[in-house]
This record gives structure tokens, sequence and C-alpha cells, in this order.
């Protein structure tokens, strides 16, 4: 039997004969897949196979038109460990199954086929497309935690550059005012450049650091009216 984890996955069947497709499905039926669909009309099954999420396909090679080949030249920009497909086919010469397996094929099964094998076959491809899922999901889950901490992190660096700013405007309003200027006009020649809109944001929030020195300058040297000596040089 296979696992109550394949349980939930979805087997399409794609063969012109019906008494074939009947077989597997009722094959994959006792041995705990639920969710079968089969299609003996190759056109509507490619139709849905592009419109409908699926985990497997079983395909046959030899129908009318689209026959398998053309439903995996069809198909070939899917994810081939997401959507894996196994052909099940009466063609068993060396150039039908090379030629399947280079236009995408994960597998490929000669008819009259072993029941038993098929089963094996269908299991380690699900279990391909259970963990590429399984990896999307836990990349999904990553890359918005990043996010969010990016979030996080932005909007801490922005209560510190206001909070600088405010320091520097009780020191010296002219710099206080100065340095949100600098901000601005810095993100409108970033935005003038053509740069991204994260870009422009980032420069409009370090813009103002630049003159953010002055809050640790002493008044009598920040605030002197005439020229500095030496030593309120180095201090500056």
């Amino acid at each position: 039997m296979l696992s109550k984890d394949f349980r939930q996955s979805r087997v399409v069947i794609v063969d012109d004969v019906i008494a074939n497709s009947r077989l597997l499905e009722s094959s994959l039926r006792a041995f705990g897949l639920r969710d079968t669909i089969s299609f003996s009309d190759s056109a509507a099954a490619l139709d849905w196979l592009q419109h409908n999420p699926w985990s497997l396909l079983l395909l046959d090679l030899d129908m009318p038109a689209p026959n398998g080949f053309d439903i995996l030249r069809a198909l070939a920009d899917r994810d081939r460990s997401s959507n894996p497909i196994i052909i099940i086919t009466a063609l068993n010469d060396a150039a039908s199954r090379r030629t399947g397996l280079e236009l995408g094929a994960n597998d490929y099964l000669s008819k009259p086929v072993d029941l038993p094998e098929v089963i094996l076959r269908v299991r380690s491809n699900l279990q391909l497309s259970q963990a590429s899922l399984a990896l999307y999901e836990a990349n999904t889950t990553l890359e918005q935690r990043v996010r969010e901490r990016t979030a996080q992190l932005s909007q801490s660096y922005s209560a510190l550059v206001r909070t600088l700013c405010r320091a520097s405007a009780y020191r010296d309003s002219e710099t206080g005012n100065h340095i949100v200027r600098i901000g601005e006009s810095a993100a409108l020649i970033a935005e003038a450049y053509g740069m991204s809109a994260d870009w422009v944001e980032l420069i409009r929030q370090a813009a103002p650091m630049h003159d953010v020195g002055k809050i640790g300058i002493p008044d009598a040297v920040l605030r002197k009216p005439g020229k500095l000596d030496e030593e309120e040089w180095q201090v500056m």
C-alpha cells in the first residue's frame, strides 16, 4: 500500500484505450490513490493539464493528435520535479524511448505493464513531487520571514535616522533641517537616474547621516562665531 502521505496526490491517466485507463485507475485506487483522473481524449487531457494542478501524469504515446509526444512538448515548461510524467506505452523501440525522455518524461514503461512495477514507479515519482513541493513551501516561508525581518530592520533604521535628525535639530536647527533636505534631494536625484524604488528609499534614509557627527561636537566649537584654532579643528 502507498503511504497516506500520497493519498492527496492527484494522478492523471491519459490513454485513448479506455480499458487501459480503467486498469491503471483501479490499480492505483487499490493501492490507496483516490484522486485519479482518466482521459481518453488527448486534446481534452492537455487542456485540463494546462489549467489544473496535478501531481503525476501517466501518459500513453501512441494516440490521435495530440499524441503523447505532442503533450510532452506542450508541457515542456513545467517543473519536472513537481509534476513528473511516466510514459506507459506500447512503443518500446529505442528511438521512442529516447525521444520521450528527451522531451521531459521522468520515466518510461513499456506495455504490457507489470502492475506492481507501475506502483513502485508511481511511488518513487510521487516522492519526488512531494519533496519538491515541500522544498518550495519551505523556501516560500523562508522568503516571507526574510521580507518581514527586512521590513522590521528598515523600520528600526528609519526610527534611528529620525531620532538622530531630531537630536541634530536640538543642537543646531539649521543642521536638523539641512539633513532632512539632503535626504529628499538625494532621493530625487536617485529616482531621476532610474534607480529602483528600494534603492531610492535607501538613499533617502542614508544621506541624512552625513552630518550627524555634529551631535558629538561641543557647543563651544560647533557654535563658535569666529575661526577655529588648530586644537578645535582636531576636535571637529
